[in-house]
């Protein structure tokens, strides 16, 4: 199994595991610890927005 195959699934089941599949939990635990800066969340918040854009 190469990294690139390896990577994904692993990701996805420490996904799942430490925050029950949950994206609202995980960015909930940044923002607990103060990890987020206002740059990160206004980053995320554009990917996001053009993940959306990006699905209609």
């Amino acid at each position: 199994m190469t990294r690139n195959e390896y990577l994904p699934a692993e990701s996805k089941s420490v996904w799942h595991r430490l925050f029950g599949g949950s994206p609202r939990s995980f960015v909930a635990a940044l923002a607990e610890t103060d990890t987020l800066t206002d740059a990160d969340i206004d980053e995320l918040a554009a990917y996001l927005e053009e993940l959306k854009k990006e699905r209609k």
